[in-house]
């Protein structure tokens, strides 16, 4: 935090060597069973992270514990407002019913990292295993079931979304991805965390939620030509429909 060692604030991290897969089929592994093998090994290192006892590593003070989603969706949507270009009515629904529908094990506090995809994990050269992982600036305290949601998003994004986004498409069991019942129960399993089981989708939306906000402040620098290339515009669109769509098909969760 000190800005006179180099004229802003900074952090110095490790150098990790190992693969890196830039989208969440893993292309470059080298067989649908590596890449099952991979999706254990992403299990387990998110199990290790929100079964970690964070007061005993010193980070008790990392956050608030309880109520993270209720503080997130207040974030975000003052976020959202101060970069709305024009009125959404899909994600003007989302943004009621997520206090609505909020699930009443929100106080549930673990460490969470707030990214959690497969392209923000490294592996290691010679085994499926977690090694390292990256993007860091959301992490705080807060609701696991958010980092789980994140990390099964694939299975209900479209295939048409930018690589680091990508849905499974229809099978994802021939690319080597276990199904998303076995995933989340395998979890449950390493984590003890039953409760995720029944609040998913909310989740889900959630996460829908606070991309969309992400994506619209991108948008509104784009549109002052900062920087934003044209290509990835559409994408502000879509994560404001995939939240609405999660409200819509599923209800109050």
């Amino acid at each position: 935090e000190d800005p006179d060692v180099l004229g802003t604030p900074f952090f110095v991290c490790d150098y990790v060597s190992g693969r890196f897969f830039d989208d969440p089929v893993c292309t470059g592994a080298g067989s649908p069973q590596e890449v099952g093998a991979l999706y254990g090994g992403f299990l387990t290192a998110i199990a290790k992270l929100h079964t970690a006892d964070y007061k005993a590593a010193g980070l008790g003070d990392f956050g608030r514990e309880g109520g993270y989603v209720a503080r997130q969706t207040k974030v975000w949507t003052s976020q959202y407002r101060a970069a709305e270009t024009e009125p959404n009515e899909a994600f003007e629904r989302l943004v009621a019913w997520l206090p609505e529908a909020m699930p009443a094990d929100d106080d549930m506090t673990t460490l969470v990292h707030g990214d959690l995809r497969v392209d923000n994990c490294i592996f290691a050269h010679d085994a499926p295993d977690v090694i390292a992982m990256l993007d860091w600036e959301l992490s705080t305290l807060g609701h696991p079931a958010a980092d789980l949601a994140l990390a099964t998003m694939p299975y209900d994004t479209p295939e048409a979304m930018p690589k680091a986004f990508r849905g499974f498409g229809r099978n994802p069991q021939a690319l080597g991805v276990p199904t998303e019942q076995t995933f989340i129960d395998a979890y449950v399993d390493a984590t003890g965390f039953s409760s995720v089981r029944s609040h998913i989708d909310y989740y889900r939306a959630f996460c829908c939620f606070r991309m969309a906000s992400i994506l619209q402040g991108v948008y509104k620098r784009s549109l002052a030509g900062q920087g934003l290339e044209r290509r990835w515009r559409p994408d502000w669109q879509a994560g404001r429909r995939r939240g609405a769509a999660r409200v819509d098909d599923r209800g109050a969760l």
